[in-house]
């Protein structure tokens, strides 16, 4: 008898792996990083439960070696990690739609999974949210720290985004409403510079007002709660 999969495991799996990467991909960008306490205790969840430490080797040097040699050494050790890391990371979140849908379908073993979709919706969403949105680089909030990353990718960028961190294609508009008002109607979409922000969007979390408050400061304003607004009226509410 055929015996279907254990969604829950796989789901845990997948989850497990995504925290273990990004929290990897943060720890490799400079030495003596401190591990963020939140991303640490998501992680444990999925320890504690699975009886599972780590799904990543820990990656060392044969030799121990000091000075200036070893030192050139861990660096170009830890750069490399680095962007595996964040390669890793941008394709498992590439494919967070598919393990959605995948899982989805697998709690129903015996039932082809059926999604209706509105034509309305098909034409509302083919606008930059779900269409040019996921191609715009991926930055962490703690990076607004630097101040060269402010000025040279923050402060020339014409369309800024919070997203879900698991959830890819949800997210909000930070600024330039107007410009995505354009490009969402078919005008003036080429050439638009585009940033999106990981964020926690919980109430306990600060990142909502921590990048408002930023966009605030290096362009004059942010859009946030006119995108809401926005929203509604496409919604029709």
């Amino acid at each position: 008898m055929a015996k279907p999969y254990d969604v829950e495991m796989i789901r845990d799996f997948i989850d497990h792996l995504m925290w273990e990467v990004r929290i990897s991909a943060m720890e490799t960008q400079r030495d003596n990083v401190k591990p963020n306490p939140e991303l640490v205790d998501q992680l444990k969840k999925y320890v504690d439960k699975r009886g599972v430490v780590g799904l990543l080797n820990v990656n060392e040097l044969q030799d121990d070696v000091g000075g200036e040699f070893g030192q050139r050494a861990r660096h170009i050790l830890r750069d490399k990690l680095n962007a595996q890391r964040k390669d890793w990371l941008l394709h498992m979140e590439g494919l967070g739609e598919l393990f959605q849908e995948a899982l989805q379908c697998a709690e129903k073993p015996k039932h082809l999974s059926k999604v209706v979709t509105m034509a309305h919706t098909v034409l509302e969403e083919s606008g930059i949210e779900y269409g040019m949105l996921s191609m715009f680089p991926l930055y962490e909030l703690n990076e607004l720290q630097n101040e060269e990353f402010r000025e040279q990718v923050v402060r020339p960028a014409d369309l800024i985004f919070g997203v879900h961190p698991d959830r890819v294609g949800e997210g909000a508009c930070f600024f330039g409403l107007e410009r995505l008002k354009q490009i969402a109607a078919g005008m003036q979409g080429g050439g638009a510079k585009g940033i999106r922000f990981r964020i926690d969007w919980t109430e306990e979390s600060e990142h909502l007002e921590m990048l408002c408050a930023a966009v605030t400061v290096l362009k004059g304003k942010d859009c946030y709660s006119e995108y809401l607004k926005y929203c509604k009226e496409m919604d029709g509410d």
